[in-house]
């Protein structure tokens, strides 16, 4: 099936359903969430199979019978990034060109669980497979992650390099990073947080316009310039002619369907030099909360030696940042936390 549809203009559809998906369960209203999956499953189901969908499952279709997710669709790009092809094939723009990503959408689905007369999956796997969806589905509060963020970047880090001592002292990350992308760490932050509040206005324009929004850095638009959006945009994007060689394994093994972390370390995929699309608002918000964040210091260091300092330095950042370390610091870190909540 992917192999009839053409790659980038594939690759652009589904981000769409899933941008459209992710900010409806971003908006933590759960009508919302069923008429956008309402909409967009009648979008992509010829009226026949509609029918038979609807016919199967009644009320429980979009609520608990969900024929469009977040997984399933970030799987499809990937299926495009392995074998649709670069030049020809389906673009996606008519009514019967677009039921094809339906029945990919229903093949996909079928892999979620064991074939019928096959023997129930063990709990280890179906533990594995309910925590993935959870997290698909659950996304953390932004605040939460902005102010984990704040004290990362402020007590905790202090914290650190205090304790290093008479150990060699960490590199200045801020400052290389500043020199190689143009951004410093908060402006990164700002820009973030001010397309992160753009996207969510943008839900209903995504739907009703059946077309992605893509982004292009020469031709800004609303208070961000190009080169800012761009040298933003830099650390989290990928191409789409480099994205298939971040794609783990094939849809012949079981972990392909749960593995979504070239997403979560590339929400933004390039088109040619200037344009981006948007595939997952909510891993691109996730550049607000710690882990997201050290993804965008990682990707925005061009020398593997740096990479390699910063990754071991943000683990054991991390771990300063553990449970146990904060009940052991409790005061601090409240009086940290109660001043980046103030300055949000």
């Amino acid at each position: 099936m992917a192999q009839r549809i053409n790659y980038e203009a594939g690759a652009a559809f589904l981000a769409r359903l899933n941008v459209c998906l992710s900010l409806a369960i971003a908006s933590g209203d759960e009508n919302t969430l069923v008429d956008i999956s309402k909409k967009l499953t009648a979008s992509v189901l010829s009226p026949p199979r509609l029918q038979e969908v609807v016919s199967a499952f009644g009320d429980k279709l979009c609520r608990t019978a969900v024929v469009l997710n977040r997984a399933q669709i970030l799987v499809g790009i990937k299926l495009l990034a392995l074998h649709a092809p670069r030049e020809g094939g389906t673009t996606l723009e008519t009514e019967a060109d677009r039921y094809q990503v339906g029945e990919l959408a229903l093949a996909i689905n079928s892999f979620y669980g064991p074939d019928l007369g096959e023997p129930n999956w063990s709990l280890d796997d179906i533990s594995a497979q309910l925590a993935a969806s959870a997290e698909l589905n659950n996304p953390e509060l932004i605040l939460n992650g902005l102010v984990r963020t704040r004290c990362l970047l402020g007590p905790v880090l202090d914290h650190y390099l205090r304790g290093l001592k008479c150990q060699a002292p960490a590199p200045p990350f801020e400052r290389i990073f500043t020199l190689l992308n143009g951004l410093n760490f908060r402006d990164f932050l700002d820009i973030t947080l001010y397309l992160h509040m753009e996207h969510g206005r943008m839900l209903d324009e995504l739907v009703s316009s059946d077309q992605m929004a893509y982004v292009d850095v020469r031709v800004p638009k609303r208070y961000v310039s190009g080169k800012k959006l761009e040298s933003w945009a830099g650390p989290m994007a990928i191409s789409l002619e480099d994205a298939p060689s971040l794609v783990r394994g094939s849809e012949a093994d079981l972990p392909f369907f749960f593995d979504v972390s070239m997403f979560r370390r590339f929400p933004l995929w390039r088109s040619g030099n200037y344009r981006y699309f948007l595939v997952d608002p909510i891993y691109m918000a996730e550049r607000l909360s710690s882990y997201g964040f050290y993804w965008t210091v990682v990707n925005g260091l061009a020398d593997d030696h740096l990479r390699g300092r910063q990754s071991s330095s943000c683990l054991e950042i991390l771990s300063t940042f553990s449970p146990l370390n904060i009940r052991a610091n409790a005061a601090r870190y409240r009086r940290a936390a109660s001043v980046a909540y103030s300055q949000l």
